[in-house]
């Protein structure tokens, strides 16, 4: 996330932070485990997709489902000299990775993001992928993380 405000402005725009004052990676990480000890994450995100709903912005007729590997520094940067519990090594395809996994579901009409899900890297993308359905659609989209053989297809 730090290094992404560095090089994206609109995302910083989006965020409303200046250049100059973006937030190194363990400032972001602590406000991410104060939004999970108070049950914020899931709340915002909530409004947020209650708000596009009421605005018809959700067509739930399929859905894409997806994960991608958000890669975490390997080094010991907490007070305890450990890494963060919930990151895991994870192998894809001959590489190997460090860090937590985002498990989207997508509208395929709008392509805007219905449900998410961070886990730990490790965490299969099969073993969240029905979690990522909203449970109207007429069929389901996926990469190769994703058995063929599933009833939607």
């Amino acid at each position: 996330m730090e290094e992404a405000l560095y090089e994206i402005e609109s995302l910083r725009r989006f965020c409303g932070i200046r250049l100059e004052a973006v937030l190194d990676e363990s400032m972001i990480l602590q406000f991410r485990h104060l939004l999970e000890e108070h049950g914020l994450m899931a709340q915002i995100f909530k409004v947020i997709n209650q708000t596009l709903a009421d605005r018809g912005l959700f067509l739930k007729a399929g859905t894409i489902v997806d994960a991608s590997l958000i890669a975490a520094p390997i080094s010991t940067k907490n007070q305890d000299k450990a890494r963060d519990p919930e990151m895991h090594s994870s192998k894809k395809g001959n590489q190997w990775f460090f860090g937590s996994k985002f498990h989207i579901g997508v509208d395929r009409e709008t392509g805007l993001v219905h449900t998410l899900k961070v886990t730990s890297g490790n965490v299969s993308d099969i073993a969240e992928a029905v979690s990522l359905l909203h449970g109207e659609e007429q069929f389901v989209h996926g990469d190769a993380g994703i058995r063929p053989d599933w009833p939607f297809w």
